[in-house]
């Protein structure tokens, strides 16, 4: 299935110059000896595409309160909640990122709480 996707998205990019993520976004291929990249450009940009739809659903849920999102760093999501919501935010933020209607495939995802990274990577709940 993997090997058919990516040999799809090569000659979609050779023939049309172009592929579209799973949002439907172009990415243009105008050199056709460069489209055997287009199976991996689909993967990550539809990876992209969701994480930042996910931060805006994660911005929206919080918004006007004690928990914000301070910090975005590839496939991790950095927030700041007082001592006794920080279990209900981290859990409603799994629930978030784990939501991909889109997806054929479920996306898992870990939550941890602690003061740094160290410490909520050691502290998953």
């Amino acid at each position: 299935m993997i090997k058919g996707t990516l040999t799809r998205a090569s000659n979609l990019a050779r023939s049309r110059g172009y592929v579209k993520t799973i949002t439907g976004r172009r990415i243009r291929f105008p050199n056709p000896g460069k489209s055997y990249k287009a199976g991996g450009v689909v993967f990550q940009g539809t990876s992209a595409d969701i994480m930042k739809a996910k931060k805006n659903e994660i911005m929206r849920r919080f918004r006007g309160t004690d928990v914000k999102l301070i910090l975005l760093v590839h496939d991790e999501f950095d927030l700041l909640a007082p001592e006794d919501q920080a279990k209900d935010a981290a859990n409603e933020v799994k629930e978030i990122l784990q939501t991909v209607p889109q997806l054929r495939v479920p996306i898992l995802s870990e939550v941890g709480i602690g003061d740094n990274w160290y410490e909520a990577g050691e502290n998953q709940i």
